[in-house]
């Protein structure tokens, strides 16, 4: 009886054994030097996002999340993310490498859009001056006032915290966190990228102030398709069936530059802090390339050799001599001097550039110049959208961009007003000089059952860079006898003895326009619209007329070596005893 039993007991884990032995195993994955995980056993084709993300390295769970040890597919997708890079999740995915990065994109302005909602606000009268607290985070707090529901249901789909396609169209290609600027479409798993190619931004950066059209030479045109091709309305429209035209491009543009050969990291991510206006976060300025600071790389942990591998296609090694950001110091690891020379590195592809240095020729030097920007003279042309018409529907319904729900108060806007020529010339908030545009210039109709309800009007200009460099400037009489320019407006401008008298071409107020919509300041030294900031102010009447008594002179004293600049002041005490014909001016625009 015990030898049966023993060999039952035998027979037993034999069986058992070779039911171990001989059955399929459950393969795992080992990742790094300790960890195992089951995702790679159904996923294992799937590419690597990139080599800095390895399936070798990191596995899936590592970003993913969901659970690596489990066999069947329900248990190992629970709690997975789709997207870690979304910013709600990101502190825990990206965060766990990237923690600084993920702190301080969450306080950039392109997550907070706090510039966008108080600029918005104020401009519309429900601020007495735009630097709130409020952003992204607290705006749900707010009442909905009709600046706040413009915003959650037009402006709203232009921020990081947005999910991935979520809506229809080039709308649902924005937001997603860090892969918004990070990502590159491609089959099998989308890869990750440091070498952002120029795309991803203007997919963004194609409204408003349209810098993303602009430097590729796109003009968005009225919408009833003029110019005509071939005697059929013009063929070539943007997203939304904008229509557009084709003028110059930034000389960067023509070089092949993309958006990330000269905006860095810090100016993109920001710096931690949180800023409500683009020009107080961006970290670059032309001077950076043209005019530039350098510094030594001293070891392998400068931020120039860390950045530099990231990219892969450009070397910097201990020793090189890399330009720095004048704001924040930032090392500009693509700008660097070899030879005695200044080259920029495209960081998409590595190849090298000669950058043209600042010239101390005398017109950059010139009294009465010192506070122009760059872009004051060297920017072609801007996109000008006045006078918007936007009309307000108490009852109808709308989609709330942040909820995802249609509510109360829907939104159609119009425009017919577009130009790009002579832009207008103002005072920054830093007291530099800008070219300017309508900022939310806008035409307010609320309606309540079909019926006027409100009017109200909101007209504001704004400045910024257009990001139409050219190596020639504009003009100087685009400068010093254009009244467009000069912030008076499309018109003719006489000048007798100490007045100025402008007419304008166009009677706006014979079509029940309330100003003239280019004009910034008349002729009595009002301001006739008011800037996008308090400080944004348009040239002065003073200003103006000695922009004005240098006109008359360029006519003929056509060179800035001419001597009568040398002491111009001088020059004009001798000009008002002459006979010069110059005495009365006349311009045409």
């Amino acid at each position: 009886m015990k030898r049966n039993l023993f060999y039952y007991v035998l027979i037993v884990i034999l069986l058992s054994l070779s039911l171990v032995i001989f059955r399929k195993p459950v393969t795992t994955k080992r990742i790094g030097a300790n960890r195992v995980e089951n995702c790679l056993i159904c996923h294992d084709s799937v590419p690597a996002p990139d080599i800095n993300h390895s399936k070798e390295a990191l596995g899936c769970s590592s970003c993913h999340l969901g659970n690596p040890y489990a066999t069947n597919e329900e248990e190992a997708h629970r709690g997975m993310i789709k997207n870690p890079a979304n910013l709600p999740y990101a502190e825990i995915t990206c965060g766990k490498c990237h923690k600084n990065q993920v702190e301080r994109v969450k306080h950039s302005i392109m997550a907070t859009n706090a510039g966008l909602i108080n600029t918005l606000r104020y401009q519309w009268g429900e601020l007495s001056k735009p630097e709130d607290t409020v952003d992204i985070y607290n705006l749900k707090s707010l009442p909905v006032t009709l600046a706040v529901s413009h915003y959650r249901k037009f402006c709203a789909t232009c921020h990081i915290w947005k999910r991935l396609n979520d809506l229809e169209g080039e709308i649902g290609t924005r937001g997603g966190g860090c892969v918004d600027c990070h990502l590159l479409k491609r089959e099998g798993h989308n890869a990750l990228t440091t070498r952002i190619p120029s795309k991803n931004c203007t997919k963004c950066h194609n409204r408003s102030a349209r810098i993303g059209l602009s430097y590729y030479g796109i003009y968005e045109s009225e919408g009833y398709g003029t110019p005509y091709k071939n005697g059929a309305p013009n063929p070539d429209t943007l997203s939304s069936g904008r229509f557009y035209r084709h003028l110059l491009p930034d000389i960067h543009a023509e070089y092949g530059l993309d958006c990330i050969d000269c905006h860095t990291s810090t100016g993109l991510m920001g710096d931690g802090n949180e800023y409500h206006h683009v020009e107080d976060q961006v970290d670059i300025s032309c001077e950076d390339c043209h005019d530039p600071v350098f510094v030594a790389v001293t070891g392998d942990s400068d931020s120039a050799i860390i950045l530099a591998r990231l990219n892969k296609k450009i070397s910097v090694k201990v020793g090189d001599s890399v330009a720095i950001s004048r704001r924040r110091k930032t090392e500009l690891y693509n700008v660097k001097k070899e030879n005695g020379k200044v080259f920029l590195f495209r960081k998409l592809h590595g190849d090298s550039i000669p950058i043209i240095l600042l010239s101390k020729a005398p017109y950059h030097s010139l009294k009465g110049h010192e506070d122009l920007s760059c872009q004051a003279c060297h920017s072609a042309w801007i996109p000008q959208c006045y006078g918007c018409h936007d009309v307000y529907n108490k009852k109808l319904k709308q989609l709330d961009k942040l909820s995802y729900r249609r509510t109360r108060g829907r939104w159609l806007e119009r425009r017919s007003y577009l130009r790009y020529e002579h832009p207008v010339l103002v005072h920054s908030p830093g007291g530099k000089i800008f070219p300017s545009a309508p900022g939310c210039q806008v035409y307010l109709t609320v309606l309540e059952r079909r019926q006027v309800d409100s009017t109200a009007h909101h007209f504001a200009m704004a400045f910024f860079d257009p990001h139409t460099t050219r190596k020639a400037s504009r003009s100087c009489e685009d400068c010093h006898l254009n009244p467009k320019t000069l912030g008076l407006g499309v018109g003719n401008l006489s000048v007798k003895e100490d007045s100025l008298i402008f007419t304008p071409v166009y009677d706006s107020k014979s079509s029940g326009l309330i100003i003239p919509l280019e004009s910034f300041i008349s002729t009595s030294d009002e301001p006739i619209q008011r800037g996008s900031r308090p400080d944004v102010k348009p040239l002065s009447l003073n200003e103006i007329k000695r922009a004005l008594s240098v006109g008359f002179c360029i006519q003929c004293h056509r060179s800035y070596k001419d001597p009568i600049y040398k002491d111009f002041r001088n020059s004009m005490r001798k000009f008002r005893l002459s006979n010069c014909p110059q005495s009365f001016l006349h311009i045409n625009n």
